[in-house]
């Protein structure tokens, strides 16, 4: 996940989605839930700032996903953060009135916040 920020930082974006991809890969492989929250989120936020608002929400659904499932004090931090991106992007096409070409969100899970 370092490497792909510090690529991220410099504005090497192709580069930190690769190494956010492997590090996601790893943190799969190793069954690290935590690591593989923080990678999803990371490459979210990406695809959120190249405007791939499908990509990105797919990505923070499936940060926000794992997060619920670990259900620790820098989790619910976390998801307040993931909440809040999700938000700002329906708000963006809830205003354009193009809903129906993002994916929808199922939230049937408590959300302890």
């Amino acid at each position: 996940i370092n490497i792909g920020r510090i690529y991220d930082k410099t504005g090497n974006i192709p580069l930190a989605l690769e190494f956010y991809h492997k590090s996601l890969k790893v943190e799969e492989e190793t069954g690290n839930e935590e690591g593989q929250a923080f990678a999803y989120n990371n490459i979210a936020f990406i695809y959120d700032n190249l405007g791939d608002t499908s990509r990105a929400l797919k990505f923070y659904n499936q940060s926000l996903q794992l997060r619920l499932k670990i259900k620790d004090d820098l989790c619910s931090l976390s998801w307040s953060t993931i909440l809040r991106k999700i938000s700002k992007i329906y708000k963006f096409y809830d205003s354009h009135d193009i809903t129906n070409k993002i994916m929808k969100i199922d939230y049937d899970q408590q959300l302890y916040i």
